[in-house]
């Protein structure tokens, strides 16, 4: 079969797939599940283009997961579906966005007025090296600008990130937090009462209709981690962003390096439009939707005065 037939084919069958899931219809599901599965081999056996054998087998196993979860017959979740039309293949726009500035001038400048928004970033580095001091900085920017910030914290709680705010010359008191930390350490007080990808995509879906939003903050991916294999959190975070994306916002993730593979630090690379490595006194912008394409590290420090960019 041509290259160019063989697509199109597969695109046909995304919209198949995403009909069936709207309609929750069960025994479809099944049926469509294992066809994917035989044509995962079948492309592997006639050794296809790699690109789409990859992209088969990520479909197969997304709607196999939506066949474990329908098994109760309920309503597949928003983000499931978008997880399946998430597969189409896009064409490549021109960004039109606006940007969010980082209240760092010399970023800002780099970034040509700040991220492009909608957007995701990826904020990646070993413990300690002033990520969560970095989202901060963007989220009391956005809100002295009179617009919408939700800061999502899995590993602690909410009042300890507004301290650490208050300790770097931020102010989040009028963010909305989602606490997903007092559930993992035992209290019930928390938002979600599980860290179970799904459920939160479900909640977060109604959650973040709420509002008008321009920055989300997830602090951290790694204890999703701890609760979920790494490709459940893979299909989160793209989930994630999308549905930020539809809010015409930002997306600021946090993932500590060394906590997981190579291979799945390069997925999470993969799935963010850019991504920001923070090394000890060292930012480095690894890959931004700017057309800039160009890497560029700047020295930062960390003090009472905030997170500040020094050359």
């Amino acid at each position: 079969m041509p290259e160019n037939d063989a697509r199109t084919e597969l695109e046909n069958k995304i919209e198949q797939l995403v009909k069936v899931a709207k309609e929750a219809d069960k025994e479809q599901i099944k049926v469509m599940t294992n066809s994917l599965q035989i044509s995962v081999g079948m492309a592997k056996s006639q050794e296809q283009d790699p690109m789409e054998i990859e992209k088969l087998t990520g479909l197969a196993e997304t709607l196999k997961d939506i066949e474990e979860k329908n098994s109760s017959g309920k309503k597949i979740p928003k983000a499931d579906i978008e997880a399946l039309e998430n597969f189409k293949s896009k064409p490549q726009k021109k960004t039109t966005g606006a940007h969010v500035p980082t209240g760092m001038p010399l970023l800002d400048a780099e970034l040509g007025g700040g991220f492009m928004s909608p957007g995701s970033i990826l904020v990646k580095g070993a413990p300690g090296t002033g990520k969560t001091a970095f989202c901060l900085a963007i989220s009391d920017q956005t809100l002295k600008d009179g617009k919408e910030v939700v800061f999502i914290v899995t590993n602690k709680f909410p009042n300890e990130i507004k301290q650490m705010a208050k300790e770097l010359g931020y102010n989040l008191d009028k963010a909305r937090f989602v606490d997903m930390y007092s559930w993992l350490v035992g209290e019930r007080k928390g938002t979600i009462s599980s860290l179970d990808a799904t459920s939160i995509l479900e909640y977060l879906e109604d959650e973040l209709e709420k509002g008008k939003l321009e920055t989300v903050v997830f602090d951290s991916l790694a204890s999703l981690l701890l609760y979920n294999d790494d490709r459940t959190v893979q299909r989160f975070l793209d989930a994630f962003n999308a549905m930020i994306k539809e809010q015409n916002a930002i997306s600021l993730v946090v993932i500590e390096t060394g906590v997981v593979e190579k291979s799945t630090e390069e997925v999470f690379d993969y799935l963010s439009d850019n991504t920001v490595l923070l090394e000890e006194d060292k930012l480095t912008l690894e890959k931004t939707s700017h057309a800039k394409p160009k890497k560029r590290a700047f020295r930062f420090d960390v003090s009472d005065k905030g997170f500040r960019i020094k050359d």
